[in-house]
């Protein structure tokens, strides 16, 4: 539907755009094996060399106010994208400039932002949903060493170590990476449990880059009930804190005055404590508290043994080496288990699979419990030949482990921002409905081919060409490669992206493109250099 809008409004939305503008289009440089870097001044520190999404948004800024707006709001999006997956940053960015500039098209045209906005991220979530079906298992080394090097910047070496741990430690393990001593890198295997549970609040994270709390020689208290009053806990919290050791609560419940108290510790004394929430639901959540216990040595809190938290002791209290938690991913590394006490835990779960052979579900939770227990965890210590490569070589792996990691739960799609190109012309072609819907389609058609366009444009090839042949191509396993500079099957030559990332780049960055898109006017706080509160 076509309407009148407010000359004001295109005002705002213009200068919103000029910012998203401004910042994709350095971020784009960045884009694909042959994108380049970003030189960052940063006053009076040593410039920064940005060669990802993610850096270049964090220290990018414009003087309009209004225009800041657009900025920072897809420096958010960036944030999400690297503390969710590690990686996807620059791609959410420049499709989400894409979108919006399409959409800003097609308000000046007169189409109602909140109708087309709303239509838009309707079919955004239909195409996501075209994608994940196109997706593929990526379980041999050959394809987790792609997709690593992919992530890594086309960094072949440091993509073939972090697919090698990945490979060494199978589905059940995980991988982390440390700093290194020397000039190459190492992979170091050794027994370890990680589960898809986090931390309960932010505040607890101490490695803001990565969101995660991440503590050395830390201890453990697991319990299985709740724990709602700080003085349940208070009698252990100030052990260890005397004895500078971190903390760490993993329970059944943690809440109430507890965790309000925990989080403030946190926050006002940067107490070494976390709150973790336990895996699981109903029973399968005490059974996996149990296996926690047992693979860090600690006492079960609980009922079920008898022990209350007003009996608890140090000695009761796991151990691990080093323990990472994330928002919603937990790894422990070295924990302090009785050897024959977890082989006994081991021996029992693997009597309960036998007992649920004809229930499936029960016999798959076993089964996970039993990989848990007995998984692996690779650590990947990062080298260089002098410090600043380290510290750039070790961001890079983290980032590229954590997309390796997404790929290999959820699979894998064709890379250099072919799958985006591929199911935005399926879907314009499919496209029904009524007028907004149908400019919602051509929105996301105009849009989504933006990221292959940036990779090839950084190759130094016309995009508008490039994208042609893809497009006219037949075989829809065929992309443009631009290391090689040609047209070739992508999965054959490994240029393949994780499923999940990609799914959540497009359907963040249309959502924020659409959040942008329907705002009528801004304002900014009064200054010396602006005066004016709204736009």
């Amino acid at each position: 539907m076509l309407q009148h809008r407010p000359p004001f409004e295109n005002q705002t939305l213009r200068r919103i755009l000029h910012g998203a503008d401004q910042l994709a289009d350095l971020v784009e440089l960045t884009l694909g094996p042959v994108g380049r870097a970003v030189l960052i001044d940063r006053g009076a520190a040593i410039p920064l060399v940005g060669d990802n999404g993610y850096a270049v948004a964090t220290h990018f800024d414009i003087a309009d106010p209004v225009a800041q707006c657009g900025v920072q709001t897809l420096r958010h999006l960036a944030w999400e994208m690297s503390r969710d997956f590690g990686d996807g940053a620059a791609t959410a960015i420049v499709l989400a400039r894409a979108v919006l500039a399409e959409l800003v098209n097609m308000m000046d045209a007169g189409y109602d932002p909140q109708h087309l906005g709303e239509a838009v991220v309707r079919r955004a979530k239909a195409i996501a949903a075209q994608i994940e079906a196109s997706a593929v298992t990526a379980n041999d080394i050959g394809t987790l060493k792609a997709v690593a090097t992919t992530a890594a910047g086309g960094d072949v070496e440091l993509g073939g170590a972090i697919g090698e741990a990945f490979h060494a430690v199978g589905r059940a393990g995980t991988v982390i990476v440390e700093a290194g001593h020397g000039m190459g890198d190492e992979i170091e295997t050794r027994p370890g449990m990680h589960f898809d549970s986090g931390w309960l609040s932010e505040d607890f994270v101490n490695e803001d880059a990565l969101g995660k709390a991440i503590y050395d020689d830390a201890y453990i208290l697991v319990a299985s009930g709740r724990i709602d009053r700080f003085d349940d806990i208070l009698p252990m919290l100030e052990v260890f804190s005397q004895r500078k050791k971190p903390l760490i609560v993993i329970a059944g419940e943690v809440a109430g005055e507890a965790l309000a108290t925990l989080v403030l510790n946190r926050r006002k004394s940067r107490a070494l404590v976390c709150a973790v929430a336990a895996p699981g639901a109903g029973d399968w959540k005490t059974m996996n508290l149990g296996d926690i216990a047992a693979a860090t040595g600690a006492t079960l809190i609980g009922d079920e043994t008898g022990h209350s938290l007003a009996q608890i002791k140090p000695a009761m209290v796991g151990r691990a080496r080093r323990i990472e938690i994330g928002r919603s991913h937990t790894a422990i590394v070295g924990g302090g288990a009785d050897p024959q006490t977890l082989e006994a835990r081991m021996a029992h779960i693997r009597s309960e699979i036998a007992s649920a052979r004809y229930l499936a579900y029960d016999r798959e939770q076993h089964e996970l419990r039993l990989a848990r227990l007995s998984g692996a965890i690779a650590l990947l210590r990062i080298g260089a030949a002098t410090k600043p490569i380290h510290d750039q070589r070790l961001e890079v792996a983290k980032r590229a482990v954590a997309a390796t990691r997404s790929a290999r739960a959820a699979g894998v799609v064709q890379g250099g921002g072919t799958s985006f190109f591929r199911a935005a012309v399926q879907a314009a072609a499919a496209a029904s409905g009524n007028e907004t819907e149908l400019m919602a389609a051509k929105v996301l058609a105009g849009a989504l081919g933006a990221p292959m366009r940036a990779i090839v444009s950084n190759r130094g090839r016309d995009a508008a060409h490039m994208v042609g042949l893809v497009a006219l191509s037949s075989d829809t396993s065929t992309g443009y490669d631009a290391a090689g500079d040609r047209i070739t099957n992508l999965h054959a030559a490994g240029i393949i992206d994780a499923c999940e990332i990609t799914v959540e780049a497009l359907t963040r960055a249309v959502a924020t493109a659409a959040t942008l898109g329907s705002v009528a006017a801004a304002t900014s706080p009064l200054s010396k250099q602006n005066n004016r509160g709204a736009a």
